[in-house]
């Protein structure tokens, strides 16, 4: 009798686990792509692509070119040039390429052609990045707010997705932003600022902030918008504006700002924002940030935190070193 029973096997092979766990890879992947634009997954897509071309404008201001028949070398940061010494030779080049846009593709590591024409349409993709992002309005021209205004700015989209897919909605999938250069005292070259799509009156381009009225230039970025944020650091500085030892390693006082708010509570008044226009929003200076030798500045920040490994994978690898 006992011949005619046969053991019964309990687990599973390795192959129905390999089966198994394909089935869950995809339906993760499904998941990850379908919702990449909600939620909290944009910010990383976001963080990403300005960190790339904050990166590439460090990089540009970094380079010498030549500007006349003297083969002597000059840093010209973005290519601002109130008094025309360059010619206009760092605007457009010969082929009619914008040489801002040429100069951040030649930088970056890209997917595709980048199209740098001054001739494109404010709609056309200018880079693409190899994971889906686009950027658009860097061959756009500069634009100068008042005539006295020391910087000009352009007014470039950030599509997390590209133009093809998503929602295509302002602040779920494309992100305004602003890119500066000029310098003042308030230091914007290669500054890059989130705009805000939802105030009235705004521009044709996205919603993008109000014109110059005559008596301020309304810069209205995002306010209550929390996809960008940023970080207050502080820092010791000693009578002869070095930074001693201990104090090369700053200390974080504030977390989760938007850019205005950041702006105000590390400098208020002395940064982007003027004085009166913190007052108004009601944003104090940060305690942290006042006394003698003591200095604040503003880091985007990095929202890796409760971001799944897959969406990671997704954006790719930041170079954090390098800014």
């Amino acid at each position: 009798m006992r011949g005619k029973y046969k053991l019964k096997k309990f687990g599973w092979t390795m192959a129905e686990l390999l089966v198994s766990l394909a089935v869950l890879v995809l339906l993760a992947a499904f998941c990850v792509f379908g919702q990449k634009p909600g939620m909290n997954k944009s910010e990383l897509f976001v963080y990403f692509a300005v960190r790339s071309l904050t990166k590439a404008n460090i990089a540009i201001m970094g380079k010498t070119f030549e500007i006349d028949d003297r083969h002597i070398k000059y840093n010209i940061g973005l290519g601002y040039d109130p008094k025309g010494i360059t010619g206009g030779k760092f605007d457009v080049d010969g082929a009619g390429n914008d040489w801002y846009c040429s100069q951040v593709a030649d930088v970056l590591s890209l997917s595709g052609t980048p199209n740098c024409k001054r001739t494109a349409a404010a709609t056309d993709i200018n880079i693409k990045f190899s994971n889906g992002i686009t950027v658009q309005g860097l061959a756009s021209q500069w634009i100068k707010p008042t005539a006295d205004t020391p910087y000009e700015y352009k007014n470039i989209v950030i599509d997390i997705d590209g133009p093809d897919s998503g929602p295509n909605k302002p602040w779920s999938d494309r992100f305004p932003m602003r890119v500066y250069r000029g310098s003042d005292e308030n230091k914007m070259e290669g500054i890059i600022m989130p705009v805000n799509c939802t105030v009235s009156g705004a521009s044709t381009y996205c919603k993008q902030g109000k014109t110059y009225t005559g008596a301020v230039v309304a810069r209205d970025f995002s306010i209550d918008d929390q996809v960008m944020t940023y970080d207050i650091y502080k820092m010791t500085v000693s009578e002869d504006d070095t930074i001693s030892e201990e104090n090369k390693k700053s200390t974080l006082v504030g977390s989760g700002f938007s850019a205005f708010e950041a702006d105000c509570a590390a400098h208020h008044g002395k940064g982007f924002y003027s004085e009166s226009e913190c007052n108004t929003a009601g944003i104090s200076l940060n305690p942290n940030c006042s006394g003698e030798n003591v200095g604040c500045y503003t880091v985007l920040h990095r929202p890796s935190d409760g971001i799944p490994i897959f969406i990671q994978a997704l954006v790719g690898e930041i170079d954090e070193d390098s800014i």
